[in-house]
């Protein structure tokens, strides 16, 4: 959503406005003006007042029932449309198209939209039974998950987490009191770090997860970002240096190459290691070596980093990939390498939880990494039209979005097959039994049902987001 507010003209009648980032189909009565971009669609009302002030009924049910099937937030001057709104003259109508977001852990999911509500479904022990604190989910900025939690940031800067309270689903009085001016939200497999607008980070969760940052507390001042592993948080200051704490054996001690991390730009993760790209564009790493954590055979220049459970690739200026770390899981990039082209600045570079792959600017994927665990693309997963791939190190497989809609997935997480002749918009979110899309306005789910796959349990929920 754009950030430029409507300004509505004193000649018009009610006018209404949908800023979206594809093109979207409305009922009637409104008719599209052709000559607005693609990125925002705009749509004036165009039967006369008289008209819809006979039809009032049917038209405020129009804009509900948009309102259900599109993500669509309404509001009249200033106030938020419901269906007991009725039109009247003079009445300048702002509809926002709220782009629906996702989150997964292991078994559930979290969908939301910006500055709305929120709805978790799936395996309860995963965070998919939130009636706990449904009236706490409002306002809602993004949420973040853990392996069987999650934490949702709201507008005001105030926290709301559940699921398993081993994960960080749960926070302590003195914890939640700390929680105050939130900026961001970051996890690992069962704790959670979160960045106060003045630069401190509080921490919660599995101890030996990150979970406790006492013992660096007194560096975590002016922080900028941080990064999960599997068991670990390593934090990036404003001054480019980088404070680590959490399990040694995942990342969570970096004191062996402190001296090195200076004017760091990224900083990535894999389940036990960390790699980090530095101005100058070389890459400094710490961590289990089998997970990433030594690169020392690897030149710099560097552009662009991804990680797989154990293993890292970087995109280089020149255009060529490299990883490093297990063989098993993409630390071998020669099976990408010897086929792939010399990657541009469009294409991108993704990892799963045991392999890499890269979708050109064109549409073209290539993989590597574990076989079994979306290394290899089978012949009937071949595709040269992707135009959305979906993955991250925590899932063994790829989802890939072809640019007819159709969905294609590869590795063993993403077994269970696309309901047919499915045409998605979006691919939203995928954990490790279901996925979850977006298909004509509609949100459409599959996979195991008691993991996300069935979202029957919410469905009065969502048509209120």
């Amino acid at each position: 959503m754009r950030d430029d507010a409507y300004e509505p003209n004193g000649s018009e009648l009610p006018s209404l406005k949908i800023e979206v980032s594809t093109p979207m189909a409305l009922p009637s009565p409104f008719a599209a003006v052709p000559e607005v971009p693609d990125s925002v669609g705009a749509w004036k009302l165009s039967s006369p007042l008289e008209a819809l002030r006979s039809h009032a009924r049917s038209f405020a049910m129009q804009f509900m029932e948009a309102l259900q099937q599109q993500f669509l937030s309404f509001v009249v001057d200033g106030a938020v449309v419901d269906q007991h709104w009725r039109p009247f003259e003079g009445a300048h109508i702002l509809a926002i198209a709220a782009e629906p977001q996702m989150a997964a852990t292991g078994r559930a999911f979290a969908l939301w939209t910006h500055g709305g509500r929120a709805v978790a479904w799936g395996d309860p022990l995963f965070g998919g039974e939130v009636s706990d604190v449904q009236q706490e989910l409002r306002e809602v900025r993004v949420i973040e998950a853990s392996h069987s939690a999650f934490c949702a940031l709201r507008l005001d800067g105030s926290v709301v987490t559940w699921g398993d309270p081993a994960a960080g689903g749960e926070t302590c009085g003195d914890v939640q009191r700390q929680l105050k001016e939130v900026r961001s939200i970051a996890a690992s497999d069962r704790a959670f770090a979160a960045v106060l607008a003045d630069g401190r980070v509080v921490t919660w969760g599995n101890s030996a997860a990150g979970g406790d940052s006492c013992c660096v507390q007194e560096q975590l001042r002016d922080v900028e970002d941080i990064r999960g592993s599997a068991a670990a948080f390593a934090a990036l200051t404003r001054s480019g240096r980088v404070v680590t704490w959490g399990h040694r054996q995942f990342g969570g001690d970096s004191r062996g190459v402190q001296d090195q991390l200076r004017d760091v730009r990224q900083i990535s993760a894999s389940a036990g290691a960390f790699a980090a790209l530095l101005a100058d564009g070389s890459v400094v790493t710490w961590g289990n070596p089998r997970h990433g954590g030594d690169c020392s055979f690897v030149s710099p220049r560097v552009q662009q980093l991804a990680a797989s459970a154990a293993a890292f690739a970087a995109r280089t200026t020149e255009g060529h990939v490299v990883t490093w770390g297990h063989p098993d899981y993409g630390g071998d990039g020669s099976a990408i390498s010897t086929h792939l082209p010399k990657l541009r600045n469009d294409d991108i570079l993704h990892g799963s939880a045991a392999a890499f792959a890269v979708m050109s600017e064109g549409g073209s994927l290539f993989t590597c990494g574990h076989r079994r665990y979306g290394g290899a693309l089978d012949a009937g997963c071949a595709c040269n039209d992707a135009a959305q791939l979906l993955c991250n190190w925590r899932r063994l497989g790829f989802v890939a979005r072809r640019k007819d809609g159709t969905v294609v997935t590869w590795g063993q997480d993403f077994d269970a097959s696309p309901p047919k002749d499915l045409r998605v918009q979006r691919l939203l979110a995928a954990n490790g039994a279901a996925i979850a899309a977006l298909a004509k306005g509609k949100l459409v789910t599959w996979g195991q049902a008691d993991a996300g796959g069935d979202t029957g349990k919410v469905q009065d929920l969502l048509t209120q987001l």
